[in-house]
């Protein structure tokens, strides 16, 4: 079943925000003023939700 809203490029998205506020806090805190570059994948976010799975996996028994 496909779900109705897309689901890696919400997580995607809430990635970019969150480091493009961090970018901003350093460029603040930087007295130079040096800039930062924000890379965000599809796959790395969607992969950053789902890492808690094999611990509870693994101690649901269940072997990979």
């Amino acid at each position: 079943m496909r779900p109705n809203c897309s689901l890696g490029d919400n997580l995607a998205g809430l990635h970019a925000a969150f480091g493009t506020v961090l970018a901003l806090r350093a460029r603040d805190a930087d007295p130079l003023r040096r800039g930062q570059v924000v890379d965000v994948a599809l796959t790395e976010s969607v992969f950053n939700m789902l890492e808690a799975i094999i611990p509870e996996s693994a101690d649901a028994g269940v072997r990979v």
